[in-house]
């Protein structure tokens, strides 16, 4: 009989539920182009204390979940041109053409910092502390275009975060 074709055992479920985890937070610091953390998660091996993880913090501009904080970056849109700019002491992003109305709009992607760096925490301390990973309280939608999951994922118009700093975990 192969392993699938069987049960799991009590001794077997908390792996494959550590398993399960480490690869979906694995896919997500792909994304946010983490490789080390992704390869660190998917493949369970330690990254010693002397490789840092460089990330940007950001924070939700607007609605009930304001000043939320979020290790992310963008995806520019089709035509990749926006230019960030300080406003009054904050970064912004203007398209190339501020008069054109057909250019689209950059889109965010994060994670809570929180989470992130309980997924660093996983990275240097082993596979089974995946289990420990917190999600997110429960979100309720405020606007459309921004989308926030439990696993602390966000998704959502470049224009509602802002880089607050520069961090290396």
């Amino acid at each position: 009989m192969s392993p699938g074709e069987r049960p799991l055992s009590p001794d077997d479920s908390p792996d494959l539920g550590t398993a399960i985890i480490a690869m979906h937070y694995s896919d997500v610091a792909r994304k946010l182009n983490q490789p080390i953390l992704a390869e660190a998660l998917s493949l369970g091996f330690l990254t010693p204390p002397e490789i840092q993880f460089l990330a940007t913090v950001w924070e939700l501009q607007i609605g009930p979940y304001a000043g939320r904080r979020y290790i992310g970056g963008y995806y520019p849109s089709g035509d990749g041109s926006i230019r960030p700019r300080d406003h009054e002491g904050k970064i912004t992003f203007l398209p190339e053409d501020p008069f054109r109305l057909d250019t689209g709009h950059a889109t965010f992607l994060g994670l809570e910092e929180t989470i992130f760096k309980q997924l660093v925490g996983v990275a240097r301390g082993g596979p089974r502390l995946a289990r420990q990973v917190n999600r997110s309280e429960e979100i309720f939608p405020f606007y459309s275009g921004v989308s926030m999951l439990k696993d602390g994922s966000v998704l959502g118009q470049l224009d509602f975060f802002s880089p607050v700093e520069r961090v290396a975990l």
